[in-house]
């Protein structure tokens, strides 16, 4: 592979916000950064995926090669749809896609000049663009059918000021962070809307209202309620008629990229195996809520949790998957089992990483809530050549998700010596060798029609009794690691 090819194979995998960094300043970072702007923002949330996935996966290697090709196929629709109405796709959230309209450029944290300065009437321009591309994603996406199965989607727009950051550094990786009111309406959004529905939340609604058909309704914010709408339709189109062109990115700029790509697959990547991605794995997943952190969150602060999270999953060769922001605060997915790392162990691999980090968060009085599920997912990469990212898909992932809000409640109701992790009985069963739970009643979960057997780690075993065996021949080979050592 060239260098140039594998340039633009790498900037596939970020954001345009982040090749506009690069073609800005080459220069690889070094240290924490912050941003702010204004901009227009859509979340596309898609269901039907996890159970295509374990459709497939029945299939064996045939059912994978099916899958990633359907995920392509749809997300690569999805990314062409909000490039041609100049969106960036900016983050996967899971099933889901944040895009942003910036509505004007990068201004540091600290620079005098005000992001709200920006006039209404851009405000609104962008505002009817991402809701024009919406109205077009619903139009080609919602109820999608492929290998008898149906995908559906809800979408909402959004509007305002938001952060972004580059936070963490360990081993060279920085995790991309997108902050702000604007992203908490949008959580608030997508737990109302329904499958097919677009939803205007209310800082968008306030520019839009008169220009679209609408349902209005209510939404209910941290501090009050306020109206947003259903939207069907628009009355006029936004006056955009052009959008901005893909960046080019440098030749040899793919030192400044590969901080911001997983080590899963980098390797691969920088070695022309990226048709070789896609597989399904037997993973540990965590999902680790952070419910105090939100856009007021000062940038150290940020960046000695991301370095704490970072530390800890990689003490033991984890991976960390997706660090997403909404209304619940920040949420981190963390992965053991992932490339290049794989273990028999990583059930209590996973354990002891969530409580090294429930510890040292404790330590900083950061409240956290984490769910722990072990199974087969879909590990590969989703997109298409403008953009893509790793991800993971799968029961054991949406399991996860619903054990850490199942902690989150666990812990307000019983107040702060509460039920901080959860983990389910796969997890259990192949980390109780090395680590004290305690058994917890079943637990009712959305997506499950049967209460959830769930166990919450304790601490690790004072001491680990391992079966004591010999090795029966290998003596060469024996021998050679004993010269190796020696």
């Amino acid at each position: 592979m060239s260098t140039l090819a594998l340039t633009e194979l790498l900037a596939s995998y970020v954001p345009r916000l982040i090749q506009n960094r690069v073609v800005a300043d080459p220069s690889p970072i070094e240290a924490p950064v912050a941003e702010r702007f204004q901009a227009a923002i859509l979340f596309a949330d898609i269901s039907g995926f996890t159970l295509l996935t374990e459709r497939m996966a029945e299939r064996g290697p045939t059912g994978v090669e099916t899958l990633a090709r359907i995920l392509n196929e749809y997300f690569g629709q999805l990314i062409d749809i909000i490039h041609n109405y100049g969106g960036d796709v900016v983050k996967f959230a899971g099933d889901a896609v944040i895009a942003v309209w910036p509505i004007v450029p990068d201004l540091p944290l600290d620079s005098s000049a005000a992001p709200g300065s920006v006039s209404r009437a851009d405000q609104w321009q962008w505002t009817m663009r991402a809701a024009e591309c919406a109205i077009e994603v619903h139009r080609l996406l919602t109820n999608y059918k492929v290998e008898g199965a149906n995908l559906y989607l809800k979408l909402a727009v959004s509007m305002g000021k938001i952060n972004t950051a580059h936070v963490g550094g360990v081993f060279n990786r920085w995790e991309f962070l997108i902050t702000g009111t604007p992203l908490v309406e949008l959580g608030i959004a997508n737990n109302l809307a329904k499958a097919g529905e677009i939803l205007i939340t209310p800082s968008a609604w306030k520019l839009i209202r008169n220009d679209c058909n609408a349902e209005p309704m209510e939404f209910e914010l941290k501090d009050t309620i306020a109206q947003g709408g259903r939207l069907e339709s628009l009355n006029k189109p936004s006056s955009i008629f052009s959008v901005p062109s893909k960046p080019v990115i440098p030749e040899g700029a793919e030192n400044s990229l590969r901080p911001y790509i997983p080590g899963a697959i980098i390797n691969r990547l920088t070695a022309g195996q990226g048709s070789w991605i896609a597989e399904l794995r037997r993973v540990t997943v965590l999902f680790i809520n952070l419910p105090d952190l939100d856009k007021n969150t000062a940038l150290d602060n940020a960046q000695n949790i991301a370095r704490l999270v970072q530390r800890s999953v990689y003490r033991y060769e984890g991976s960390i998957n997706k660090i997403n922001v909404d209304d619940k605060g920040i949420t981190i997915v963390a992965a053991l089992g992932l490339p290049p790392f794989s273990h028999e162990d990583d059930p209590a691999r996973g354990v002891q990483a969530a409580l090294m980090i429930r510890k040292e968060l404790t330590n900083l009085n950061i409240r956290s809530h984490i769910g722990i599920t072990t199974g087969h997912i879909f590990c590969g990469s989703i997109g298409n050549e403008a953009r893509r990212e790793y991800t993971i898909i799968g029961n054991a992932v949406n399991l996860s998700a619903r054990l850490m809000g199942a902690a989150s409640w666990q812990d307000e109701l019983i107040g702060k010596h509460g039920i901080p992790i959860l983990c389910d009985r796969l997890t259990y069963d192949s980390a109780k060798g090395t680590v004290e739970f305690e058994p917890l009643p079943p637990q009712q979960v959305k997506g499950r029609t049967e209460p959830v057997e769930v166990f919450h780690p304790l601490e690790l075993k004072k001491s680990v009794i391992r079966p004591k065996t010999e090795l029966i021949g290998r003596q060469e080979e024996k021998a050679m690691i004993a010269n190796a050592l020696q």
